[in-house]
C-alpha cells in the first residue's frame, strides 16, 4: 500500500472512529485523471483512472506561520495536527488524550515511516503550552491560541480572543506574552 493510500485510510478512519471535531471534512472525492494513451486499436484512446482526494482543506490564519517557522520537530507537527484534526472551529478547544496521541503517532508513522514515543508527543504538547500556543483548560482539554486558527467570522473571533485572553489574565500572564511568541523562544 502506498503512503498516499495509507493516508486516505487514516483520514477516513479518524473521522469515523477518532476524536476529531469537524466531521464535514472526512469525505473523499474522486477525480478522473488521464493516465496513459492506448494506441493498440489504430487510434489514440485516452485511459483514465480515479484519483481519490480528501475533499476538505486545512484552514488557519497567516499568523500561524509565526510558530510554524519558529518551531521544529514534533512541536511543529503536533501543532499542524491540532489545527487540521483537533481544534473546533467554533471555539478553538480540543481534547488531547492517549487515543488522540495514538492517532498522531499513526499519522506520523504513515508519513515518516518511523515510530514516535508517547513521551516525545507529551513533551511537544508541553512545549506548545509553555510557548502559549495552546492553553491547558483542564486535564486533557486545551484551547488553541486564536492567532493560529481559522476565523469563522468577526463575532466568533472576538469571543474566542476574549475567552483566551481572560484565561491568560486569570493566570497572571500579560496579553503580549499570551498572544505572541518572543523571537528565539522556540529554540
Amino acid at each position: 500500500m502506498s503512503i498516499y493510500s495509507e493516508f486516505l485510510n487514516f483520514h477516513r478512519n479518524i473521522y469515523t472512529s477518532g476524536h476529531t471535531t469537524d466531521l464535514h471534512n472526512g469525505k473523499v472525492i474522486k477525480v478522473k485523471v488521464h493516465t496513459k494513451t492506448n494506441s493498440t486499436k489504430g487510434y489514440h484512446e485516452p485511459e483514465y483512472n480515479d484519483l481519490l482526494l480528501v475533499s476538505g482543506s486545512i484552514k488557519m490564519s497567516y499568523e500561524a506561520l509565526i510558530p510554524l517557522f519558529a518551531l521544529s520537530g514534533h512541536e511543529y507537527r503536533v501543532l499542524l495536527f491540532i489545527i487540521a484534526y483537533c481544534a473546533k472551529r467554533e471555539d478553538n478547544t480540543f481534547y488531547w488524550d492517549d487515543m488522540v496521541a495514538s492517532e498522531y503517532m499513526t499519522l506520523y508513522q504513515i508519513a515518516a515511516g518511523k515510530k514516535v514515543k508517547p513521551e516525545t508527543i507529551r513533551l511537544a504538547l508541553h512545549k506548545l503550552t509553555k510557548l502559549h500556543i495552546v492553553q491547558k483548560i483542564k486535564k486533557e482539554h486545551y484551547l488553541l491560541n486564536p492567532l493560529y486558527s481559522a476565523r469563522v467570522n468577526n463575532y466568533s473571533a472576538k469571543n474566542i480572543f476574549n475567552a483566551f485572553l481572560a484565561r491568560a489574565r486569570n493566570a497572571g500572564i500579560s496579553i503580549q506574552k499570551a498572544l505572541f511568541m518572543s523571537k528565539g523562544v522556540a529554540d
